[in-house]
């Protein structure tokens, strides 16, 4: 039994969480915040934790982050239950925690329970809609008995002695005690429905449980003319009432009979018959089980409660001793049957309002607690979450406001840019924790050396920015840069380890060097970077004659729009490689300058010159025109299935005319769109992202093809993605440089491509420059490679060299332990013919069969992985033949491609499991690919879960 910990300040919340997972059967432990729960957390190591965003002493993200760094606790998974899930920062805060998976309050039962056995890898969730019910009201459902229509019966009887008391003919005649008997009938039915009616009423106003059944009971007694009335529920497992009402009895009485065994004697077996019973004193009414301290009774009715609840409830109510002296008769039972279920309608609506109610007072808090989260994510969002300094944005803000006090009082601020020297060797050799420990460590020393004199920010990575208010100018500058060098260059002690380190410093001045905190930050991280050019460790001041340099930037943007005349821009095309089987499937078109002074340029040079002169539109287009004419002249030479991919800029993108210049484009060269895709860059997606979704819409609408760039650097919401209609994600080179090093950019790699793969797109790795980065992605199933270790981006002419040889050579052990294999099963050759031309290109070893023999021979003969069967076939039809496979061949994939449906004998094999996927004729080719690919995909993850379990 999985043992799970409910973290939550609030008790209802807990105690519901409670409740739910004990019905679905886990050991659940509680906590009132976040530093109790840790406690709970090392001292009994739950399987799961569940737990509230905001409390109180210790928060949900605190305690996450306090769990993951105790080894002996830290694989212990967490779900959020939260009521901020409305803000994408939400998301982003259970990521920075690794959190994986956010609940939204208030959340639905089942949900819940999903996510928890999803999160405990448990398979499905027990359902909480039992196979009987009628409907699913939130927490209850059950399916009401067919007795419950008694009172529809009672009311058509009611109607007919009506008619029969007002409409006898004068010429019929009734003797007169028959005239007083229908008079008196029709009396007491009137009153008893009458009766019944206040009782709905009485019941329906009652918001009370426990004064619930003791109201019905006095109604009741009144109802059936009788001296005592009762009634209980209680849990079907259990022996002791959890609910008990009574009339007619003393206080005592009612004591003593709220303890009894709910399932002895009569009650007992009304519950396990579901059956209404009587008795009177000729059967011995005394001995049929009721408590010994009860009051002798004459005559009894006794029916069962239909409970409708997600736990299993079952209640009775009885009658005994008629007013009237009389025994219970037929219409007694008929009328109690009508009250027993007006008594569940009753129960049922209540617990229904006692849960709205709960969920009423979740969402008052909903407001407070979504205030609380927007301050700790705002905080988030401008502070470091490694040294808890303000990031970059924030120390702009204060140097600027700096600056206007400066100018008013004619003093001095130092800026100062530290960038740590080579910091990426300590966490490679001592770890990612010793790494942090430093990084903290520095932000405390210079911080002690600002002495609120300033402000300290750390700006990113193993980079810090600090702004000192010298208002005597006492100290050079440099001065005040070597101070802060041989601060932080002191020993560091983590544990038993001593860490030494360097940094570099750059140090601006204002007013000597600039008068906006834009200009002062950038002037003193260039003098950082110079002083990393002379040999690190050291210090370097800003100098005015560095401003050269961005004069000369200034002249490169004057060249710039020479060069956009005079025709000086080329394209070089760098390929991308199929990770399938190492065949070109294109090029990314990537473009140079080739400047008469300068030489060849690459865009590093250029690029951000042209997007601050506005000249990158034009650059695009060009691009963009010469991929086209590029693609057009390699389609008359005879080659085809390839494509070439442009990047766009965001102004491209944001361009009210920007599909119809493509429109034109493709036009104008007589282009097949699916040749051309186009690169959006994450940054470029997330402005506008209405506007840039429904131009990617109309772009593939005209067949052009999307991709994603630099994926992972931007600031998009995963909301926003699912939205957009990509075909494929690329993942920025800056994580692929890594990948065999450090295990946060190993972690993003992974998540990329299942993210890729779950919205259905393809996925590219950038930068790839080694084997042992091709190696780590290809098993975590990346598509596709790009980088120096396949080719450097070509000149057009050796780029075609490339395409009409296609492979480029690997070395052996990146090539795939196991053949790709499939097994084609149609009894038409033609098809046949036709599917090993729409898919060899893929590089599988393909298999036909004309018969479903023909095809269990080659599978004996031969390790196959994917089937795709046609499903009529003269000898059997290709369901029946993938069951059989599937008893064989059990970790096969296998899919039927057919232009007939029986549906009953499809859907009752994917029921079955005997079918992975059911295809239709005709197929789209590359859909077809899309489908057997990720066929593939699953059962390489399949063979390696295997081979896992095996070690």
């Amino acid at each position: 039994m999985a043992r799970i910990l409910v973290v939550d300040d609030h008790g209802i919340n807990r105690e519901f969480l409670e409740t739910l997972l004990r019905y679905a059967g886990y050991e659940v432990v509680q906590a009132s915040n976040g530093a109790e729960a840790l406690a709970i957390a090392r001292e009994q190591h739950p399987d799961l934790v569940i737990t509230d965003v905001m409390m109180p002493v210790m928060g949900g993200v605190e305690f996450a982050d306090r769990l993951h760094a105790d080894s002996t606790i830290a694989k212990t998974p967490i779900i959020f239950y939260t009521a901020t899930y409305r803000d994408p920062q939400a998301r982003a805060l259970a990521d920075s925690v690794k959190v994986s998976t956010v609940l939204i309050k208030p959340a639905e039962p089942q949900a819940i329970l999903d996510a928890v056995a999803s999160a405990l890898d448990l398979g499905p969730a027990p359902s909480l809609v039992p196979e009987t019910a009628a409907t699913y009201p939130s927490f209850l459902a059950a399916k009401l008995p067919a007795y419950m229509r008694d009172l529809v019966s009672l009311q058509n009887r009611l109607r007919r002695m009506h008619d029969q008391a007002i409409e006898q003919r004068p010429a019929l005649s009734v003797p007169a005690t028959d005239q007083e008997q229908i008079s008196y009938s029709f009396q007491m039915l009137s009153l008893r429905l009458t009766k019944l009616l206040e009782l709905s009423l009485a019941l329906s106003s009652e918001r009370y449980s426990e004064n619930l059944l003791a109201r019905f009971c006095v109604v009741a007694q009144d109802i059936m003319s009788c001296r005592y009335a009762a009634a209980g529920i209680f849990n079907a497992d259990d022996r002791r009432l959890s609910r008990w009402g009574s009339a007619g009895f003393s206080d005592e009485d009612k004591r003593r009979l709220g303890q009894m065994d709910p399932k002895s004697g009569v009650l007992g077996d009304v519950i396990a018959s579901g059956a209404p019973h009587r008795a009177t004193r000729q059967d011995r009414v005394t001995t049929l089980g009721l408590p010994a301290t009860h009051p002798p009774i004459n005559a009894l009715l006794a029916v069962p409660v239909p409970m409708r609840s997600a736990v299993p409830l079952v209640g009775w109510i009885y009658f005994a001793d008629k007013t009237n002296g009389r025994p219970f008769d037929r219409e007694d039972e008929q009328l109690a049957t009508t009250l027993a279920a007006q008594l569940s309608l009753a129960h049922g609506n209540l617990a229904l309002y006692e849960e709205i109610q709960q969920h009423a007072v979740r969402l008052e808090l909903e407001v407070s607690e979504r205030r609380r989260a927007q301050d700790e994510l705002a905080h988030r969002m401008t502070h470091d979450q490694i040294t808890g300094l303000p990031r970059f944005v924030l120390i702009e803000e204060h140097l600027q406001s700096a600056i206007i006090e400066a100018a008013a009082h004619g003093t001095r601020i130092v800026v100062l840019y530290v960038d740590m020297d080579r910091f990426h060797t300590i966490n490679e050799t001592r770890g990612r924790s010793v790494g942090d420990h430093v990084l903290r460590v520095v932000g405390e020393r210079l911080t002690a050396m600002v002495h609120g004199r300033g402000w300290v920010a750390h700006v990113a990575g193993d980079e810090f920015a600090a702004v000192l208010l010298d208002t005597t100018g006492a100290k050079d500058q440099l001065e005040l840069a070597d101070a802060a060098r041989q601060r932080i260059g002191k020993p560091i002690q983590h544990s038993e380890q001593r860490v030494y380190i360097t940094c570099s410093v750059g140090v601006s001045c204002y007013p000597d060097n600039g008068t906006s905190a834009q200009e002062l930050l950038r002037e003193a991280e260039a003098a950082m970077l110079r002083a990393k050019r002379e040999g690190r460790n050291a210090v370097c001041a800003f100098s005015n004659e560095h401003k050269q340099e961005l004069e000369d930037t200034r002249a490169l943007g004057m060249r710039l729009r020479d060069a956009i005349r005079d025709n000086e821009f080329i394209v070089h095309y760098q390929p991308m490689i199929n990770g399938q089987d190492w065949q070109i499937q294109g090029f990314e078109a990537l473009v140079r300058w080739q400047n008469p002074e300068l030489g060849l340029l690459g865009p590093d040079r250029f690029i951000s010159v042209a997007e601050e002169l506005g000249l990158i539109v034009d650059i695009g287009s060009f691009v963009i025109e010469s991929a086209c004419e590029q693609i057009r002249q390699w389609l008359d030479m005879g080659i085809n299935d390839f494509l070439i991919s442009v990047n766009v800029s965001a102004p491209q993108l944001h361009r009210p005319d920007f599909v119809e210049e493509i429109r034109a484009c493709l036009l104008r060269w007589k282009l097949p769109a699916g040749y051309l895709e186009l690169e959006l860059t994450e940054s470029a997606t997330t402005e506008n992202v209405e506007s840039v979704a429904s131009a990617m819409r109309a772009l593939k609408a005209l067949g052009v093809r999307i991709a994603l760039d630099d994926f992972g650097t931007g600031y998009s919401s995963l909301a926003y993605l699912r939205h957009f209609p990509a075909d494929k994600l690329k993942i920025d080179q800056s994580f692929v440089r890594d990948i065999t090093s450090d295990a946060s950019s190993a972690g993003i790699c992974r998540t990329i491509i299942s993210l890729g793969h779950q919205l259905g797109m393809s996925v590219l790795a950038e930068g790839v420059e080694n084997a042992a980065q091709v190696g780590y992605l290809l098993r975590n199933e990346c598509d596709a490679f790009q980088g120096f270790y396949f080719s450097r981006p070509v000149a057009a002419g050796k780029a075609l060299d490339l395409l009409r040889h296609r492979f480029i050579t690997q070395d052996t052990a990146l090539q795939r332990p196991r053949e790709q294999t499939l097994l084609l099963v149609d009894d038409e050759e033609n098809i046949l013919r036709a599917l090993s031309r729409a898919l060899r290109r893929d590089g599988y070893r393909i298999l036909t069969a004309t018969s479903a023999r023909e095809g269990l021979e080659l599978l004996a003969e031969n390790d196959v992985q994917v089937i795709i069967s046609d499903q009529r076939m003269p000898e059997t039809s290709g369901t029946e033949f993938l069951s059989q496979v599937k008893q064989m061949y059990p970790e096969t994939l296998r899919m039927v491609l057919s232009g007939y449906t029986d549906l009953t004998a499809v859907t009752d094999a994917i029921n079955r499991g005997a079918i992975y996927k059911f295809l239709t004729k005709p197929w789209n080719d590359d859909e077809l690919r899309t489908q057997i690919r990720d066929a593939f995909r699953i059962a390489q993850r399949q063979e390696r879960a295997k081979s896992a379990e095996t070690s």
